[in-house]
């Protein structure tokens, strides 16, 4: 009876159990066509990781090159123009002779001066002489106290002369030296702006400009804002002066590196600008006074920087923004505010956070909240070329 009912039992129960599996697959297979509906719909871009990189912060600038020294060679004295020294265009060294005027004039002026010297010399003789005889005739009342202080006087009017006519010989010297204009410094000479025979004078203009070729300094205008903040971060890194380097309107690098020299002590009130110099070898005279250049002002020392590639920077009215891969795989938007471009890289200064994923392809094809299907870009690990020390 007991077997009877269990049969029973078991036979009711084994169509329940395969309509309740059959429903239950029923309900996994549609679960799966609903995700590979879901999966159909994810739209497929690349996106790459916000990298962490070493960098040396630099930014360009035009810039002007001037010489150290640069003059106008003018005469001291008034006289006819009798030779020149040297080639237009040329090196000429420190003291070398450039200029002669005519010094006829100037040598009868030294051989009067001398003369005159002479004769305060023997003028001043005579004096001690007398003032030492009327000396020794005081004692017997044979001369006059009075006339003796005047004998005294007269010995120190001959002693003034003498001083007086060294003086004009001086002076003399001085003019006829004048005759001869010399190079102040070593450096290269224009052309001559006087021709033989022109009679120039103190107030003429130059004969010919004289500029220094090595070292050769470059000036250039920082704002207010980048000199304070480069002030602020040598302080605190105790670091060195920027590095800096040259590059001419043809696009062709120099050689040499160059250092900064001189920091204005003032900010231009019209430009709100700190004047600024850096110093340049120029041994192969490449550098031109008055020629301008673009300078590239490099860190001294590097610093870690964010980096995404340059391809998955947007800008719109709101400014630079990027969209990153959220949570669920859907996309978010990130406003950035970005720095220097680093080849073809961005530093991002804030916004974005490392290791958060970054579109770089497929923009086009998304919004904020659209779902996703990533696949890695091409990795990235720029290589940056900095001036060295």
């Amino acid at each position: 009876m007991n077997l009877n009912k269990m049969l029973l039992t078991a036979t009711v129960v084994t169509p329940m159990v395969a309509v309740a599996l059959n429903a239950a697959e029923s309900t996994d297979t549609e679960l799966l066509k609903d995700r590979g509906s879901v999966d159909s719909l994810a739209i497929e871009v690349k996106a790459t990781s916000v990298l962490e990189h070493q960098h040396q912060h630099q930014f360009q600038i035009k810039a002007r090159v001037i010489a150290k020294e640069d003059v106008g060679l003018k005469a001291q004295v008034s006289g006819y123009l009798v030779d020149k020294h040297f080639q237009e265009g040329e090196l000429v060294t420190q003291g070398q002779l450039l200029f002669s005027l005519d010094d006829t004039r100037y040598q009868a002026k030294l051989s009067h001066a001398k003369s005159l010297l002479a004769s305060a010399e023997a003028n001043l003789h005579v004096a001690k002489l007398d003032y030492k005889r009327g000396l020794s005739l005081l004692p017997q009342a044979s001369i006059s106290k009075a006339e003796v202080d005047r004998l005294l006087a007269e010995q120190l009017l001959a002693l003034a002369e003498v001083k007086s006519a060294k003086s004009q010989i001086k002076l003399a010297q001085a003019e006829l030296g004048f005759t001869q204009i010399r190079a102040p410094f070593s450096g290269k000479i224009s052309n001559s702006k006087s021709a033989l025979g022109e009679l120039v004078s103190p107030t003429s203009p130059a004969l010919a400009d004289l500029v220094s070729v090595s070292p050769m300094d470059v000036s250039f205008q920082v704002s207010e804002t980048r000199f304070w903040q480069a002030r602020n971060k040598i302080k605190a890194a105790n670091a060195d002066l920027p590095l800096v380097s040259l590059q001419f309107i043809t696009g062709d690098h120099f050689s040499e590196t160059g250092k900064i020299s001189y920091i204005g002590n003032r900010v231009d009130r019209a430009s709100g600008t700190v004047a600024v110099r850096a110093e340049f070898d120029n041994k192969q005279g490449k550098l031109l006074p008055g020629q301008y250049v673009e300078l590239t002002v490099t860190d001294s020392q590097s610093e870690p920087v964010l980096l995404i590639p340059q391809r998955a920077l947007q800008q719109d009215l709101s400014g630079f923004y990027i969209f990153v891969i959220g949570a669920n795989d859907t996309v978010e938007r990130r406003d950035i505010v970005v720095s220097e471009q680093v080849k073809s890289h961005i530093i991002v200064n804030s916004g974005v956070a490392l290791g958060e994923r970054v579109i770089t392809h497929g923009l086009q094809k998304v919004t904020v909240g659209t779902k996703v299907k990533e696949s890695l870009a091409d990795s990235y690990l720029p290589l940056i070329t900095v001036a060295s020390k």
